[in-house]
């Protein structure tokens, strides 16, 4: 009887990562720390991005970023992967993210997150479209809608915010602040402008959308996937201006402030005025 022969090792298990009908950025976030732990552990990253908040048919990381040396696309589950969801899965991921420095992870974020040629020439004809002011000094990205109904945050009073702005103009001695200002709640955006001092002038883009009381996922998921569509790449167009402006105000417990703390070009001027430290997931 011949000898069994022992069976070669095929190495580890490839991760896989689904994608989910939740926001944006908390899928983008979700890429990235998931990306990191599959190159952490030497296997591949397999990712199924057909189920998200466009459509079941829509590549959305496909369709937004460049190809990625370790990460394989799939259309179908495959066999004999190890799943990346599971609360045991999140508080390893978390305290091993937790443990770099944020300069590793700022590195892998920017090199993940380079827009596809596709992509790009979308968002750079939404930007110029938008006749944007030549400078801006600061960013102030103002969340509500879900965020406070779901109590992952606390409502945050505005005059929180205008005390941040001021607070900055301050401290940089600039006599006006051209401010880009990104908002999933217009009567919020109102009523800032309105109480807002003399010296600072406001940009945003005019919404493709309509909440009743800011961004709520399940009101966006209910729009037409045409409508989904512009607003996800003006969406994108919005991060790809923040992400060059040289400071930011915003709220750690937002995943769009987490995402552009690891994506903007510097983060020396990145105020939250909530969550005092960057955290991941």
């Amino acid at each position: 009887m011949p000898a069994l022969q022992k069976a070669e090792s095929t190495g580890p298990k490839p991760y896989l990562l689904e994608l989910t009908p939740a926001g944006f950025c908390s899928q983008f976030n979700r890429y990235l720390y998931s990306y990191m732990w599959a190159q952490k552990n030497g296997g591949e990253l397999q990712v199924y991005d057909l189920n998200n908040s466009i459509s079941p048919s829509y590549a959305l990381l496909r369709a937004s970023f460049r190809d990625t040396s370790g990460v394989k696309f799939v259309s179908d589950m495959p066999p004999g992967y190890t799943s990346l969801k599971g609360r045991q899965v999140d508080s390893d991921i978390f305290y091993y993210l937790s443990s770099l420095p944020i300069a590793s992870l700022r590195a892998a974020a920017q090199h993940l997150f380079q827009l596809s040629e596709s992509a790009e020439a979308s968002v750079q004809a939404i930007l110029d479209a938008a006749n944007t002011p030549p400078v801006f000094d600061l960013t102030v990205h103002i969340r509500s809608g879900d965020k406070i109904s779901s109590r992952e945050m606390d409502p945050i009073p505005l005059q929180s915010y205008i005390t941040a702005i001021k607070n900055f103009q301050r401290k940089s001695g600039k006599k006006t602040l051209s401010i880009f200002l990104m908002s999933d709640n217009e009567g919020l955006a109102t009523q800032l402008r309105q109480r807002a001092d003399p010296s600072w002038s406001f940009f945003s883009f005019p919404s493709t959308l309509t909440y009743g009381n800011g961004y709520t996922q399940g009101e966006f998921n209910r729009f037409s996937r045409r409508a989904k569509e512009t607003a996800y790449f003006q969406f994108l167009a919005e991060l790809a201006l923040a992400q060059n402006i040289p400071a930011f105000i915003g709220t750690f417990s937002s995943h769009v402030s987490r995402f552009l703390y690891l994506t903007c070009s510097s983060i020396e001027n990145f105020t939250s005025i909530d969550v005092p430290k960057y955290t991941p997931l």
